[in-house]
């Protein structure tokens, strides 16, 4: 029998008898032949539509809350042409910049009010977290608060 060049799936040929139920049976067999053993598979769910549906979920982040953390690769290792660039301003750091050659992937613009570090604005596709630092009486850092637009 003949198959796919890639996954080696069974291909009916057109000399061969159709047989619904042997034919759709080989093909179940072969596809759970190429998906292995899911119990392998760090998801809850353990069918290859279940863990598919799941690791999109996790991925867009869509948790429905706002307490869920989300873990996400960080670090994609592969052929990487950005540049880190630090800018300062009257010798203080005031931004970090991600470069793809001279297209401005991502920044990081730090603000202070009289020498102290207030807010960081992060700026990377298409969305804005601002993190602002919330400071007691004598000057100690409390509580950060985070907003995304």
């Amino acid at each position: 029998m003949a198959e796919t060049p890639n996954a080696g799936l069974p291909l009916i040929e057109p000399n061969m008898t159709a047989n619904v139920p042997r034919d759709y049976n080989a093909l179940a067999e072969a596809v759970d032949a190429q998906l292995g053993d899911m119990s392998a598979v760090p998801t809850t769910a353990k069918t290859a539509a279940g863990a598919i549906a799941e690791l999109y979920a996790a991925v867009e982040g869509d948790s429905g809350d706002n307490q869920t953390v989300s873990e996400q690769i960080a670090l994609i290792l592969e052929t990487d042409t950005r540049k880190t660039i630090f800018e300062y301003t009257a010798g203080v750091l005031s931004a970090i910049v991600e470069k793809d050659g001279a297209i401005e992937v991502a920044r990081t613009t730090l603000n202070y009010s009289g020498g102290t570090l207030n807010s960081i604005v992060e700026v990377a596709g298409g969305k804005t977290v601002t993190s602002t630092f919330v400071r007691d009486g004598g000057g100690i850092l409390t509580e950060i608060t985070k907003g995304v637009s």
